[in-house]
């Protein structure tokens, strides 16, 4: 059920399998939830600008039913830009992240909701 999105303009690296398994274990960890609901999204190689460079920056969105709130953001916030910045090389001033909170009902999962 979390869901975590990368948007970066960082070239696609050729261990991506490494680095969705990487944050797929980290978001796990970091939420308690099951590894086998985690999913990580990443689109690489995107055209994207923060405070006026292209320099290496990334844009992530973390929607999750439950577990998102003023503490919990912080740590996540903390663990996924010191991931990003040792296995991509972008620096966390350089990385945005949305913290999404979803209903049950509003989270379709294997023919029904969570709801």
């Amino acid at each position: 059920m979390p869901l975590l999105e990368l948007h970066t303009n960082v070239n696609r690296p050729e261990n991506v399998a490494a680095i969705v398994e990487g944050l797929s274990a980290l978001l796990a960890e970091a939420t308690g939830k099951p590894l086998q609901y985690i999913m990580v999204r990443t689109s690489f190689d995107e055209a994207m600008a923060m405070g006026g460079t292209t320099a290496p920056a990334a844009f992530l969105r973390l929607s999750s039913i439950g577990k998102i709130g003023h503490n919990e953001n912080k740590g996540y916030s903390a663990k996924i830009c010191k991931f990003l910045t040792e296995h991509l090389g972008i620096e966390a001033d350089r990385v945005y992240i949305n913290f999404v909170d979803v209903s049950r009902a509003n989270w379709g999962y294997n023919g029904g909701t969570f709801a």
